[in-house]
């Protein structure tokens, strides 16, 4: 191969390469994400697990006269349903179309979450709202000690659904665990417990396990080369 050949090689490659189109950065908000996530979920499911959390918390705060430790054990029980629903049972096959789609798995495991924690959130609300009316218990103690099971297994099921490949199991583990937090709450006298706590204790916890939280956020959106871009 002489000069003039590989010159010509050169000036076809570089008239090739000028011709190709450009891969731009994708700029995708959390707004997009947050939309896409929301679309995902089922009205139907949403509304049947609000009424079902509600029908539980008036039933056990009659029958066990346990408002503190009826909000503990039963606020959880949406995020893991809608973790087992929209999260969990995401297989292999999912997360690679997932990869090849306009949203990597790990920005829509984040929109997910965020959307299952404020949906969490406003269960939670409806349900110390409805265990004050019949109880006369301090709405603040109940949202309380509803919101710190809520944070600190929502911070440790994003946390396994970000590393563990094949979470199946997971539903079961979480689930397992949620029943024995239940039946050490009712076994033990911790009734007492969460209504003599301070509830500056309460909020010291919650404040801790709010930033494991975000951490665990942070983490997942460092581990992937896609960043999602806030307004």
């Amino acid at each position: 191969m002489n000069d003039r050949m590989e010159l010509e090689i050169e000036r076809t490659i570089a008239a090739l390469r000028s011709s190709m189109p450009k891969k731009l950065r994708r700029q995708t908000t959390i707004f997009t994400l947050l939309r896409v996530a929301v679309r995902e979920m089922n009205p139907l499911l949403l509304t049947g697990v609000l009424g079902v959390i509600l029908a539980c918390g008036y039933i056990f705060t009659d029958i066990l006269s346990m408002p503190t430790v009826t909000v503990f054990c039963t606020t959880p029980l949406p995020l893991l349903l809608l973790f087992h629903s929209y999260v969990l049972r995401q297989n292999e096959a999912m997360r690679e179309l997932e990869d090849t789609f306009c949203y990597s798995y790990a920005e829509m495991l984040i929109a997910r979450c965020m959307v299952i924690s404020a949906y969490a959130a406003v269960s939670l609300v409806c349900l110390c709202v409805t265990v004050h009316l019949t109880s006369s218990v301090s709405i603040i103690r109940l949202l309380l000690c509803g919101a710190l099971p809520t944070v600190y297994l929502s911070a440790a099921l994003l946390g396994v659904a970000a590393k563990v490949r094949s979470p199946e199991s997971i539903s079961i583990v979480a689930i397992a665990l949620w029943l024995a937090l239940c039946f050490a709450m009712l076994y033990f006298p911790l009734n007492e417990l969460l209504m003599h706590t301070s509830l500056i204790t309460f909020a010291i916890l919650l404040i801790v396990g709010l930033a494991v939280y975000s951490i665990s956020i942070i983490q997942i959106s460092r581990r992937t080369n896609y960043a999602i871009h806030f307004l």
